[in-house]
């Protein structure tokens, strides 16, 4: 692996503009917004680690492996996310080129900070989220975008103007 990335769940959904409307409304529609994301951000040689606290389970770390690439992980009862990203990290600083950690928890932020983990504030994640939205934005939707009466022999446009009672009545 090039790059590890792990994520503050939770930190992320509550900071930024981006999914705090969707918590509001929904807690899971907010979760499965942020895994949309990471998806389509992560790098096909990047393992994406998205840790919430609490537990899905009789109290055990929970791991699931989502379609998209990203494992999710919940904290388990007796642990919280903080301990569970610093381990997270603290395991892979010596076998991975870099390690990512996308919170603006000060504590987590203090507590990784080691040579090869990079720290990114939830700002700075979201202006990524949002340059990797636009290029996709801008290869799905086309370029130029011609109406279908842009593309009829203007005769015919003619013709069909006058019957629909658009065009002239000559």
């Amino acid at each position: 692996m090039r790059r590890i990335t792990i994520v503050d769940g939770y930190n992320v959904l509550h900071s930024s503009k981006r999914y705090r409307r969707l918590l509001e409304n929904d807690i899971d529609s907010a979760r499965r917004a942020l895994l949309a994301d990471l998806g389509a951000w992560r790098e096909p040689d990047e393992a994406i680690h998205l840790v919430f606290d609490g537990d899905q389970g009789p109290g055990l770390e929970s791991v699931f492996e989502d379609p998209s690439g990203v494992t999710i992980v919940y904290a388990g009862a007796g642990s919280d996310a903080d301990s569970v990203i610093e381990g997270i990290a603290s395991k892979h600083v010596a076998t991975t080129e870099a390690v990512v950690v996308v919170s603006s928890d000060n504590q987590i932020r203090f507590a990784t900070c080691w040579p090869k983990v990079s720290i990114l504030s939830v700002k700075q994640f979201d202006d990524r989220i949002a340059v990797v939205e636009k290029s996709w934005q801008e290869r799905v939707q086309p370029k130029l975008k011609v109406r279908v009466e842009d593309r009829i022999d203007p005769t015919l446009k003619n013709q069909l103007d006058r019957m629909s009672g658009r065009g002239d009545a000559n």
